[in-house]
């Protein structure tokens, strides 16, 4: 009987040394997740720059029909998923450049955040394009 009782406390004592170890796994994926979601995100409201100093409209609305911009915000103030973009040049470039990189940072009143969080990883000039090709919704 005593070696049964010894094989069921070494299965015991193991047990918490397993969960330990689980936890402490689990933590460290967690932290790497989140270093990394600080480093590709940076803090609400901090200044993203823009990188380019020429813009080409053109290409701007070529790409806001592309990558499938104008199936969710119409030029005017028209709801069609998104809101419309009439007049968003008001609210400056960084807004407009954040709300395109980080979509889920400024969600307006009455819509949800459908968005795809796709932008951020399109070419940099193209996305730049694109806020110029918006700027021309007066």
């Amino acid at each position: 009987m005593n070696i049964s009782k010894n094989k069921y406390i070494s299965k015991i004592g193991i047990l918490p040394v397993i969960v330990f170890l689980f936890i402490f796994l689990s933590c460290s994926a967690a932290n790497e997740k989140y270093d990394n979601y600080i480093k590709n995100n940076p803090t609400k409201y901090e200044e993203v720059k823009f990188q380019y100093n020429e813009y080409d409209i053109n290409n701007g609305e070529k790409k806001f029909i592309s990558l499938t911009c104008s199936n969710c915000h119409s030029k005017e103030n028209k709801k069609i998923i998104g809101p419309g973009l009439k007049n968003i040049y008001k609210k400056g470039d960084n807004y407009i450049l954040r709300s395109i990189l980080y979509p889920d940072e400024y969600i307006l009143e009455g819509y949800k955040n459908l968005m795809p969080k796709i932008y951020k990883n399109e070419n940099r000039k193209d996305i730049e394009d694109i806020i110029a090709y918006i700027k021309t919704f007066k």
